[in-house]
C-alpha cells in the first residue's frame, strides 16, 4: 500500500508541475504575440510636411521628403504626409516591408 500511495504522490507532483509548465508556457506565447501599438503623427517642416510612424511610442520612421521621389521633396500639405503615411502603417500592420514605390506614391498623388 505504502508503494501505491507514493506513486500516486509522484505522478500528481509531476502532473502539477506539468500543468504549471504548460501555463508558463502559453504566458510567454501570449507576451510574444502581443499586437505592437503603431501611430502616425504629422509635423510641419521648413517648406513642408512630414510623418513620424512609432511603434510602442518610439519613433520607427522619421519621414520629411516624399519616399521614393528623386532628390529631397518636401510634402506640399499635411494630407499628402498623412495619407502616405498611412500607407506604411498598413503595410507594418499586415507584416510588409514599409517601403513604398514610385507607383505607390502616383496612385496617392502626393508628388506632384
Amino acid at each position: 500500500m505504502t508503494k501505491i500511495l507514493k506513486n500516486k504522490k509522484i505522478l500528481i507532483c509531476t502532473l502539477f508541475l506539468l500543468l504549471l509548465g504548460g501555463v508558463g508556457v502559453a504566458y510567454r506565447y501570449e507576451k510574444e504575440h502581443e499586437m505592437l501599438r503603431v501611430d502616425l503623427k504629422t509635423f510641419q517642416t521648413t517648406g513642408g510636411w512630414g510623418y513620424d510612424v512609432r511603434v510602442d511610442s518610439k519613433t520607427f520612421i522619421h519621414q520629411e521628403y516624399i519616399p521614393a521621389v528623386e532628390g529631397q521633396k518636401r510634402f506640399a500639405s499635411e494630407a499628402d504626409a498623412l495619407k502616405t503615411g498611412q500607407l506604411v502603417v498598413r503595410k507594418l500592420t499586415k507584416g510588409q516591408l514599409p517601403t513604398l514605390s514610385k507607383e505607390e506614391i502616383a496612385v496617392l498623388g502626393v508628388d506632384k
